[in-house]
């Protein structure tokens, strides 16, 4: 009897040893997640990319710049333009702002189009004390990128971050409720920034896509948290390609384009 107590005593023990263990490798590797992102929305170095094009004389170009998001969106057709994706896996606001001005002088677009600040502000995950920080440091650095643009006569697209979808559980980890009202936040500040910008419009592109849809069916155009599927892509594009004609069509004296479609974000 007193040997089969010992046996389970031991086993508790072991049982507590193990998830103490667990809990603090968790900890450790929360805090690395962290430690490692902050280091990213507020970089020391200056952040430099490859090329990722050459400018083509005679062509209309579009640049599609931001983080995996636009990665995954590919190459969009649009008739008339030639489409050049230079979006970056893990890429933040700051570093954006870093590699701007040579992703300008090496594709010379007519327009650029940017969907980014989810990778700043997913660091809420772990910090969400630092939420005013990171919201302020995104949407001044995405006005950084939109300025550098304009200084060289490029118009601009600014497509609002994208919310998050479903969390799934393993990213549970590293998440919580400050992320979406950050999201929420950063677009609407963008918006008041940008409502008067020259050549410069805000499009909402997947709120126009999800208008009236229900929650459990926007969550279906999402292939994990942070990514859409290709299909969402699809059909996005479609809007995409509106988007940039109307942006470069007819310009009114303020240099706005004339057809701009401006989508606010809730």
């Amino acid at each position: 009897m007193r040997h089969k107590r010992l046996i389970i005593m031991l086993g508790v023990v072991s049982l507590f040893a193990t998830l103490a263990l667990a809990l603090t490798i968790l900890l450790f590797l929360r805090r690395h997640y962290a430690a490692t992102l902050a280091a990213k929305v507020w970089p020391a170095d200056r952040f430099t990319v490859g090329v990722v094009g050459t400018a083509v004389p005679g062509s209309r170009t579009v640049l599609l710049m931001g983080d995996s998001r636009m990665t995954d969106w590919g190459l969009p057709q649009i008739e008339g333009w030639r489409v050049v994706n230079a979006g970056l896996p893990g890429i933040t606001t700051a570093q954006l702002v870093s590699c701007c001005r040579t992703l300008l002088d090496q594709v010379r677009p007519q327009m650029v189009v940017i969907q980014i600040g989810i990778n700043d502000l997913k660091l809420l995950g772990v910090r969400p004390d630092l939420g005013e920080a990171v919201t302020v440091t995104c949407v001044s650095n995405i006005m950084a990128v939109v300025s550098e643009c304009r200084r060289v006569g490029v118009r601009v697209v600014v497509i609002p971050v994208w919310p998050a979808g479903k969390v799934t559980l393993a990213r549970r980890v590293v998440w919580s409720d400050a992320v979406d009202p950050a999201v929420t936040e950063t677009n609407a500040r963008l918006q008041r920034l940008l409502a008067n910008e020259e050549g410069v419009y805000v499009a909402d592109l997947l709120l126009e896509l999800t208008h009236g849809l229900s929650k459990e069916n926007c969550e279906r155009l999402y292939r994990d948290t942070l990514h859409l599927k290709s299909e969402t892509y699809v059909r996005l594009s479609a809007l995409l390609a509106e988007t940039v004609k109307a942006g470069m069509g007819d310009v009114k004296e303020t240099g706005r384009p004339a057809a701009a479609k401006v989508f606010p974000h809730p």
